[in-house]
């Protein structure tokens, strides 16, 4: 495939809901990860602006490590925000960013998306770049 200009996020970016509300309840994390099937979601503020990554071992564990059983009250109550874990780094991309580039981030990752940001200094979500859009375009 033969492209006339240099290929960046913004020109293959998807709004999937690959996402979560730093608010929302883990049972609703869940039930988004098995929709899209990722292991992943970007976790978002209020503002839209993203805060972090949680996972389903990163969820699991908590589970464990607190004692708390799937469909207890507990666990209906479980928040995102109780779960994530502020320390742990995330990646993102910008508009501007070529293929050749999220390419690498995503392999080196191990990830099925890549989170775009409006910028490095707000974090403002845009949408994702796809790991299949971006094999299929390589």
């Amino acid at each position: 495939m033969s492209y006339s200009h240099r290929l960046v996020a913004c020109d293959f970016l998807s709004h999937p809901t690959i996402y979560v509300s730093l608010k929302a309840f883990t049972k609703e994390a869940f039930q988004r990860m098995e929709q899209n099937k990722v292991r992943t979601l970007t976790v978002t503020d209020e503002t839209f602006c993203i805060v972090g990554v949680i996972s389903k071992s990163q969820i699991e564990k908590y589970l464990i490590k607190n004692k708390i059983k799937k469909n207890s009250e507990r666990y209906e109550k479980l928040r995102v925000c109780d779960v994530l874990e502020q320390k742990d780094p995330f990646v993102t991309a910008y508009p501007g960013t070529d293929l050749q580039e999220i390419k690498r981030i995503l392999i080196a990752t191990s990830s099925d998306y890549l989170p775009i940001a409006k910028n490095p200094w707000s974090k403002k979500l845009l949408g994702f770049v796809l790991l299949d859009t971006v094999l299929n375009l390589a």
